[in-house]
């Protein structure tokens, strides 16, 4: 909360709420973890925080239901969505700091964040749309006798899976800019970025410039670096990077019994319509997990700094709509 990540009312109220039951199950956490463990947590078991109210749903659209009951909310907090709030989707870099020396600008990190951030809800809403029934077709298609289905809700379930996995490529760069890392690469990848390049057969090494940020503490990065491999081959989620790339770069058909296609081609991958929502909801959850951690792997590395001693200058980006007359509140200080 004090990183600036999130909307501190939210925190603050899903904080107090599993304050509460853990104070209400004491003995059941001593059995769990043991004696010296609740020892350690006694202390926080004894502080009091306001709030711990489950946000009031009742008015809720049927989106904010979608985002509240799959846990897709782009903030701090996993149950943390608050509809009284105009923005809920409140996750933030809200500032960084630079050297002195560094040439006038906004820094770049905002942009991409911001970016990155807008990619995700737009995949949300159109996952949404798509698994609601709400998207409109105008199209017509000849049926090929398979089961499968075609139109633009299929076509929208593909593009929301597509956009979750670019997401994570683009968090590699991202982290790129931020460390002002280079790579030896001449494309950077989210399954490329954390690693060096392998030699031989010896095991992984991390890539040295992020070596370096590890071995100061920085764990987001492991975190983002085992999430990477599970999308290579013989992860558990390989799944969602291969459909990516068969929608990029082939095409994926689905279908609503069976997967049998009529005929067979190499430029055709084909799945069942429910399993590929399974794979779509996954994936929004999975490109949702890589931001907060790339947020808290920025965070991280603002402790860092300052930790480290060096002459900088703090730099706190206000409010985009405040700035573009869209809200009232002014923006928020770090």
């Amino acid at each position: 909360m004090a990183r600036g990540m999130g909307e501190r009312k939210v925190v603050l109220s899903v904080a107090a709420r599993h304050l509460k039951n853990a104070k209400q199950n004491a003995s059941r956490i001593e059995e769990l973890a043991g004696t010296r463990a609740y020892e350690e947590l006694s202390k926080l078991l004894e502080k009091h925080v306001e709030g711990g109210q489950q946000p009031d749903l009742s008015r809720a659209t049927e989106y904010e239901r979608f985002v509240a009951s799959n846990r897709l909310s782009l903030c701090p907090t996993v149950e943390g969505l608050d509809p009284s709030l105009k923005r809920w989707d409140s996750l933030l870099i809200q500032s960084i700091a630079e050297p002195l020396e560094r040439e006038f600008g906004v820094p770049p990190l905002f942009a991409l964040f911001n970016v990155l951030k807008s990619d995700f809800l737009v995949a949300r809403f159109l996952a949404y749309q798509a698994l609601s029934g709400a998207v409109p077709e105008s199209g017509s298609y000849l049926d090929t006798l398979d089961y499968a289905v075609y139109g633009v809700t299929p076509g929208a379930l593909s593009l929301a899976q597509r956009a979750c996995i670019d997401v994570l490529d683009k968090i590699a760069v991202a982290t790129t800019e931020y460390f002002g890392a280079t790579s030896s690469s001449r494309r950077i990848y989210f399954t490329n970025r954390w690693f060096a390049k392998a030699k031989g057969r010896g095991g992984l090494e991390w890539d040295p410039e992020m070596g370096e940020h590890i071995q100061r503490g920085n764990t987001a990065i492991i975190a983002l670096a085992e999430l990477s491999l599970d999308l290579q081959k013989g992860g558990s989620l390989r799944q969602k990077k291969s459909y990516r790339n068969s929608s990029t770069h082939r095409f994926t058909v689905l279908h609503d019994l069976g997967c049998d296609p009529s005929r067979k081609s190499a430029h055709v991958d084909h799945c069942r319509t429910d399993e590929f929502e399974s794979h779509v909801l996954e994936s929004l959850q999975l490109a949702r997990a890589a931001i907060l951690y790339f947020v808290e792997l920025v965070s991280i590395g603002e402790e860092h700094k300052k930790a480290r001693g060096h002459r900088t200058a703090r730099i706190t980006v206000p409010s985009h709509h405040w700035i573009r007359g869209e809200d009232e509140d002014a923006p928020r200080g770090p």
